[in-house]
């Protein structure tokens, strides 16, 4: 198996690479929904935040903490 570096593509087709840090809400995921065009995903969790995200890198763009 070979290792790969935080920031190394995901080969092309693949959506993710389980083990890195791509997407990674930081607590359990309750809820998930990419929006119409598939540019952005975001993620919701029992941490009460919703994270953007961009599909194609899997960084996240933004996190909004609700109270």
């Amino acid at each position: 198996m070979a290792a790969f570096a935080a920031d190394d593509p995901a080969p092309t087709g693949a959506l993710a690479r389980a083990g890195l840090s791509r997407f990674r809400h930081g607590s359990v995921v309750t809820c998930l929904s990419f929006s119409r065009d598939g540019k952005v995903l975001v993620s919701g969790g029992w941490d009460s935040a919703a994270r953007v995200w961009d599909p194609a890198t899997g960084k996240e763009v933004q996190t909004i903490v609700l109270p």
